[in-house]
């Protein structure tokens, strides 16, 4: 007994003197970052016990709290402090902590508690009702220790604490955080993370352990919330101040989607809580959304359920106008089949915007015979476009936007495999070489058809939005996580596709293709009239234009 004490002890020692060693290393935030104007919240942000406990997810020692420390650095810097937390009585303590040692006086508690999805919920709606903005959500309540026990909910108490509330909330509070952009998100973590393993989605639900002052615990929360050098940061993991590698444990590319899909089901999001990933966030559903904010009559058109997009809709800007049509652009009759409709039953047509888009379909084919990607980027749009005409004539002045992408200069189209997949021997790289090339065909058509509708006062213009978060980009595994580096929300991906359906400094310009909203020149290609002119008579072969379709819009 003697000897398994003593073993014990050593190991205790052991751990305990790492820990020492690795925690005295803290980094401090010395970011001089003001924040007078913002609004910050952060979950579990009172005093905590008045002595040391171990808190067995994080490696820190807490005194004061790590919340509390990060509300109150926020205080220093004159932000608008809410501290959202379980216990009132400590909370307030804290709140007058602050305000003596700040001398900021807008510092707010409001009641939390991540045990009941209940009181999340009625949390997020006392925000919502009188806050004009949040710019930083700091996700910091946490819990350990506390063995088996299960939420009222009926899920596993230490992981709905942790982590499912924390996910419910941050969905909750998306749109305000997105009304005050730029804004940030932190979730506090553990660097236990790294050593997870056996990482099993169907067990998640089920119950399957280092020192530091709460105030160096705190700097890693600071830090990411305020340093102004991270701002290109997105999707990142930090420790000490410091951006990690991702862990081993957090690289399978489908467990993202699918831990967010199950995360979903357990806190039970209602429909009108979903952010609807591709169409409440994409470019197409910003766009329409900043048309409607305008009054206009929008025709919301997709092969996709649009009923909860319109209702985003018509809820942000009070314009009942929407409407929302059926249209699958890798059928060609389908896309007969609405530009019909359309001419049926719209007098007029002021603005077409070709937003849809797809990304690496590979070798796949349409019941059409043509190259998957080629018809849902090019061929369908150029269809559309051409059945269309008529009515935009009819309509003028009037404007078409093709959404393109910067990639049409890496294209590598040839008129004989405009409709060919293998473009090289390689299908990974055929892939990209496709999209790029239906990129390219998108700003030569514009031109096209900026030529042949420009007596008729009609533009037709392209443009590239920018790398953007949507689902176009998340199911692509082509696309390294490092270009997070690069990608925007598709509130700012959007901006150019407004900026030309709208702006009257555009109203004579056509034949243009636009990057942040300014002429941008374009690929070389363009360039060879020959060329342009043989990409046009290959579109009108391959999607079958009849005679009848020719006379009935122009010459």
């Amino acid at each position: 007994m003697l000897y398994v004490f003593l073993v014990l002890c050593a190991v205790i020692l052991a751990v305990y003197s790492f820990l020492i060693y690795y925690l005295k290393t803290t980094v401090w935030c010395r970011s001089q970052t003001c924040l007078v104007g913002k609004t910050a919240i952060v979950t579990g942000a009172n005093t905590g016990n008045s002595f040391f406990f171990l808190l067995l997810n994080l490696k820190m020692l807490i005194k004061a709290g790590i919340g509390y420390e990060t509300a109150l650095d926020f205080a220093k810097r004159g932000a608008r402090v809410i501290l959202a937390c379980r216990d009132e009585q400590k909370a307030q303590v804290a709140r007058t902590s602050i305000i003596r040692e700040t001398g900021n006086s807008n510092i707010v508690v409001k009641i939390i508690n991540l045990a009941s999805f209940d009181s999340v919920r009625a949390f997020v709606k006392d925000i919502n009702a009188n806050e004009s903005r949040l710019d930083i959500l700091v996700n910091n309540a946490g819990a350990g220790g506390i063995g088996d026990k299960r939420s009222k909910d009926g899920h596993q108490l230490l992981m709905q604490i942790n982590y499912y509330s924390s996910f419910l909330l941050t969905n909750l509070l998306l749109d305000l955080l997105k009304k005050s952009a730029p804004s940030r998100v932190i979730n506090v973590s553990s660097i236990f993370a790294k050593y997870a393993t056996e990482f099993d989605l169907a067990a998640i639900n089920e119950f399957s352990g280092i020192y530091n002052t709460s105030e160096e615990g705190a700097q890693t929360s600071i830090y990411t919330s305020v340093a102004k050098e991270i701002e290109k940061y997105n999707g990142e993991h930090f420790d000490n101040c410091q951006r990690v590698e991702p862990y081993k444990t957090t690289e399978c590319p489908e467990l993202p989607q699918k831990l967010w899909e199950r995360t979903q089901e357990i806190v039970q999001l209602k429909p009108e809580e979903i952010q609807l990933l591709m169409n409440a966030v994409g470019i197409g559903f910003q766009t329409a959304l900043a048309l409607a904010d305008q009054n206009s009559r929008v025709i919301m058109a997709d092969k996709q359920d649009l009923t909860q997009s319109k209702e985003q809709i018509i809820k942000k800007t009070n314009n009942t106008n929407v409407v929302i049509k059926f249209i699958d652009f890798t059928s060609l009759i389908s896309i007969r089949s609405f530009a019909k409709k359309i001419k049926e039953e719209e007098k007029r047509l002021d603005v077409l915007v070709n937003n849809v888009g797809v990304f690496c379909l590979g070798k796949e084919r349409t019941d059409d015979g043509l190259q998957a990607t080629m018809q849902v980027n090019h061929f369908g749009p150029f269809l559309l476009t051409y059945l269309l005409s008529e009515l935009l004539i009819k309509s003028a002045p009037s404007r078409v936007l093709f959404v393109s992408s910067i990639g049409a200069f890496f294209h590598r189209l040839t008129i004989d495999n405009i409709n060919n997949p293998d473009v090289t021997p390689w299908d990974s790289l055929s892939s990209l070489l496709i999209y790029y090339n239906s990129k390219l065909c998108n700003i030569i058509i514009a031109n096209g058809f900026a030529e042949r509708l420009k007596c008729y006062g009609v533009t037709c213009n392209s443009l590239h939005p920018g790398m953007t978060s949507t689902t176009f980009l998340w199911k692509n595994q082509l696309l390294p996580s490092p270009l997070n580096f690069f990608i925007q929300n598709a509130e700012m991906g959007a901006q150019s596709s407004i900026f030309l359906s709208a702006s009257k400094s555009v109203d004579s310009v056509s034949g243009k293709f636009f990057v942040d909203m300014k002429e941008h020149q374009q690929p070389r290609i363009t360039t060879d009239s020959e060329f342009c002119r043989a990409v046009w008579a290959a579109s009108e072969y391959f999607v079958g234009l009849t005679r009848e379709e020719k006379s009935a819009n122009f010459n």
